[in-house]
């Protein structure tokens, strides 16, 4: 009603709108280090205005620490950027590695969401195992000290079953967040057997089943090796003596980033590609031109601001609107709406 020329919306993605995560999103979302605001406002707006919405399963994919995710779904520390150490692992409820765990985020949290056959998430918690080195790390790396013990959320075990145990306990306790979630019958055997398996990767130098940092970028974000480590730096034999260690995994965004789709010049645009005149978005609230993938370090930001920029340079373009004329509209049309109901 007040806009001359046109609105820019930059209101954010919808990761903190239950509704909306329900509606659209690809499966459970416990946390988001997006801002408690990003509740999708535009979403209902442009539909309103007749948008095609795209890519709205999607999302910049990250993971967190199931307990901190429970206590507040607004992550104020940035999740987990690249998972610590050498000598650790995920694992799902099965006691099986699922994943190479050193992957740029975007590509190993995929797996967090896969569906079962009966449609179910089985990884929607997964399980960090790692040796006691890894819990005493002290190299100057990405956030690892969340994980130096002690702290409220890190398992400590002398043996498998203890911390088989103790993990069962953990997710009854957190029943209200993730449901009915249980460990599979002899999860404490296939562990064992899973970090012998990767120990035997780690002498080696070569991970077999997930092809564990073979590739320039796993190499930089790990960080430097330990000393004695000459075969492979994100691979170190667990430690032949107890204590093991354990925290829970989750699935998290930094926001989603699907919405209306727009054109290059940040236009918002129905289902049959036209423009709708004066409507334009930009960064996570509209569909990203990432998709489902992600470009490289700065792809929120990168892009919202180019599209924001394009988008003033186009609506600067736009024939200035009568806006008495339309609020005159506005008013009348809701006049009619509220007599007629």
């Amino acid at each position: 009603m007040y806009a001359r020329r046109g609105v820019v919306f930059a209101s954010g993605g919808f990761a903190h709108n239950a509704d909306l995560i329900d509606e659209y999103w690809r499966g459970p979302l416990y946390s988001s280090c997006a801002v408690a605001t990003a509740q999708g406002d535009f979403i209902p707006i442009a539909r309103e205005a007749g948008a095609e919405l795209a890519h709205m399963q999607n999302g910049w994919l990250y993971e967190d620490i199931l307990e901190k995710a429970a206590m507040n779904r607004v992550n104020e520390d940035k999740g987990i950027p690249v998972p610590p150490g050498d000598s650790m692992i995920y694992v799902d409820r099965n006691g099986n590695r699922v994943v190479n765990e050193k992957l740029v985020y975007q590509d190993r949290n995929r797996v967090i969401w896969d569906r079962d056959k009966n449609g179910d998430y089985p990884n929607r918690v997964l399980f960090m195992v790692y040796d006691d080195y890894v819990a005493h790390d002290t190299k100057p790396t990405l956030f690892w000290d969340k994980f130096r013990t002690p702290k409220p959320y890190i398992i400590e075990g002398q043996t498998w079953e203890e911390i088989t145990e103790r993990i069962e306990a953990r997710l009854k306790s957190l029943t209200s967040v993730i449901g009915d979630f249980e460990l599979a019958p002899g999860f404490a055997e296939q562990l064992g057997q899973t970090v012998d398996r990767f120990n035997g990767f780690a002498r080696a130098g070569v991970d077999e089943d997930f092809h564990r940092c073979e590739n320039m970028s796993e190499y930089d974000w790990h960080g430097i090796p330990r000393p004695g480590n000459e075969k492979n730096p994100g691979m170190f034999p667990f430690a032949e003596t107890w204590p093991y260690y354990c925290v829970l995994i989750c699935g998290m965004v930094l926001d989603t980033n699907g919405g209306p789709k727009t054109n290059s010049n940040s236009q918002v645009l129905r289902s049959d590609g036209s423009v709708i005149p004066g409507l334009y978005g930009a960064g996570n609230c509209v569909a990203s031109i990432a998709g489902d993938g992600y470009l490289s370090l700065g792809s929120t930001l990168g892009p919202a601001a180019t599209f924001a920029y394009l988008a003033a340079e186009s609506v600067v373009q736009e024939a200035p609107r009568d806006t008495e004329a339309a609020r005159a509209r506005y008013t009348a049309d809701t006049l009619t709406t509220s007599q007629n109901s």
